[in-house]
Parts: structure tokens; sequence; C-alpha cells
């Protein structure tokens, strides 16, 4: 092989070679998360309700949710809660910095709205994209009037 025909050959790798690591950075899968919960009663016509992943038993605290700050995330929540005390239950989730019912969103961090009577009717679902700018330990609630006091919340990290 001649220098010309190595030289081009050596140009065509590191091109190629540039365009994969560039198509790795851009890649929306690299640094996005998505999780699918539900909501709802830890055990038929309880009086504690709470958080899982799809798949996993309902639980209070909910599951810990782990991402890097500047993640796009993706949260989408069914809720699942039947008929309690004769009626459909309503829910919601809210990232925030306390465990407080009126504890204002982060990052546009909400699903079903923030406050009564914005909620996610039982038997159907809602999600929310954004992305934390904050590392830190936070949380993610049901803001409707007592769930937050029924055991409806988990922790929400992110990290550096």
């Amino acid at each position: 092989m001649s220098k010309g025909a190595v030289a081009i050959a050596s140009i065509a790798a590191i091109v190629a070679l540039l365009i994969g690591l560039w198509a790795v950075q851009q890649s929306p899968s690299a640094d996005s998360r998505q999780f699918a919960l539900i909501v709802g009663e830890t055990k038929e016509d309880a009086e504690v309700g709470g958080y899982a992943l799809v798949g996993a038993p309902i639980t209070s605290p909910g599951p810990t949710i782990r991402v890097r700050k500047g993640d796009r995330v993706t949260i989408t929540l069914s809720n699942v809660h039947g008929i309690y005390h004769g009626e459909k239950v309503p829910h919601n989730l809210v990232v925030v910095t306390e465990k407080e019912q009126s504890a204002e969103p982060l990052w546009g961090a909400q699903i079903g709205g923030t406050r009564y009577p914005d909620w996610i009717d039982a038997g159907r679902s809602g999600s929310v994209t954004f992305a934390p700018q904050t590392a830190g330990r936070f949380f993610y609630i049901c803001s409707l009037p007592g769930h937050l006091g029924r055991g409806m919340y988990g922790s929400f990290v992110v990290e550096e």
C-alpha cells in the first residue's frame, strides 16, 4: 500500500472514531433515565399507601430513585388504587425538597398537579420529563391532603 493510501485510511479511521464518540455522547439513552411507578394502597383497603416500581409490591416509603445531576429523567405513574371507603382514590407525584404537602415542585417534576383537586384518577396514568439541576437528597410525595401522612413518599437522590 502506498504512503498516500495509508494516510487516507488512517484519516478515515480517525474520522470514524470521532463520529462514533460524538454519536455516543448525543445518544438520548446515554443520560436518560426512565422509571415506571405505581401508586396505591399497600394492601386491599389499607390505611397505608405507597409507591412501587412496576412489578414490585407497593411499599411505604416507596423505592429510592437515584439519578445524576443533569440526567433527562422520565417518570410514568400509574394509579392502581382501588375503591377505598366506597370511593376511587386519586393520587399524584411531586418531587420536593421536604416531605411537606405544601412543598413546591423542583425542576417542574410533577405528575397530576401539585394542589388538590389536581390528580391522577384511579386506573389512569401520567408522566413527566425533567432534568435535576442540583445534587442532593430529595423526596417524591403524593401532595393530596392526608396522603403523605398515610406513607405516600419515597427518596429521590441526585448524584453529581
